[in-house]
């Protein structure tokens, strides 16, 4: 019997101008749906995302943070490529989501529609924007615990994520991740400030508490939804939910290693980067039968990407 189908959803920094690009040019399911998602959004934030990820922007490095943007970006690619994934008769066992991906699992297991998903995340960048203070998120390759032993350096931040063993994410004001970064890439420790522009996974997003908690209770999943906040099965979504999921932080690790003691998995990353997939092998045992897969990448080999995972899942 082949190992249960994980379809993983990443959240903020997995997002970059023209990703999937070469699906969107080549596969008409994925634009079909990118397009019905784009007809949707459009209209709440005054700007085509076809247009804002697709069009070459005017500078090559430019960073794609603004939350209103990215936000709704992000769901529209995931919810897209799970459309491409399950046309090629791939269908998921369970839903994982990690932080904005939470939201995505939700509207996939049928908590909300696609249009109602989308408002409510739009209404939440608003929200971010109109009242909460710029921020950002810095993922540092080293054990979390490096926080307490050295608590003059992390003052006045957060641990925001556990990715794996050895990675992790704090959340804060641009000057404390800048003297985080400076500190440790001096000391020869890999670190990169994420394209974020809130304290996501903090007190730093408390002013939109009662937005996101008056959404009230949504509809019954209709498939398995494993949070990465709770490390373990959702019964429901709910206000209270969707708060928690941006407020504290995301334990993806622990719920990994909590998944591999009970069986086997094809992991499969819908995310524009790859970034689970990535996270999920650092996390697995040497002995563990699971594989990560990603469906497409930073690189621009989409079509390439996609059918290697495709190739896996038919040999597992």
């Amino acid at each position: 019997m082949s190992n249960p189908i994980v379809f993983m959803y990443s959240g903020q920094g997995a997002q970059y101008f023209q990703m999937g690009k070469q699906l969107f040019e080549t596969d008409q399911t994925f634009q079909n749906w990118f397009r019905r998602c784009d007809a949707i959004v459009s209209p709440l934030i005054g700007v085509s995302l076809v247009d804002l990820i697709y069009s070459e922007p005017t500078d090559k490095y430019a960073i794609f943070q603004r939350t209103l943007h990215t936000h709704p970006a992000i769901v529209s690619f995931s919810y897209s490529m799970t459309k491409c994934v399950i046309e090629r008769g791939v269908l998921p066992d369970m839903l994982l989501g990690y932080s904005l991906g939470e939201y995505i699992s939700s509207i996939i297991a049928g908590a909300m529609s696609l249009e109602d998903g989308l408002t409510m995340i739009v209404n939440q960048a608003k929200a971010l924007e109109a009242k909460t203070e710029g921020a950002g998120m810095i993922a540092i390759l080293e054990n979390p615990r490096i926080m307490k032993q050295r608590p003059e350096l992390f003052s006045g931040t957060w641990l925001a994520g556990h990715n794996f063993a050895n990675h992790f994410v704090v959340t804060g004001r641009r000057p404390a991740l800048e003297k985080i970064d400076e500190t440790l890439r001096n000391e020869r420790i890999t670190t990169q400030i994420l394209p974020i522009s809130h304290g996501f996974h903090s007190p730093m997003v408390e002013p939109i508490e009662e937005d996101c908690r008056a959404i009230g209770n949504l509809n019954p999943l209709q498939t398995p939804v494993i949070s990465a906040l709770n490390t373990g099965p959702l019964q429901a979504i709910n206000g209270d939910h969707i708060y928690n999921v941006i407020r504290n932080p995301v334990r993806f690790y622990e719920t990994v290693q909590i998944m591999e003691s009970k069986g086997s998995y094809n992991y499969i990353d819908l995310g524009p980067a790859g970034t689970l997939s990535t996270f999920v092998k650092y996390a697995l045992d040497k002995n563990s039968k699971s594989q990560a897969l990603p469906c497409v990448n930073q690189f621009g080999r989409d079509q390439v990407s996609m059918n290697n995972m495709l190739k896996a899942i038919d040999h597992a």
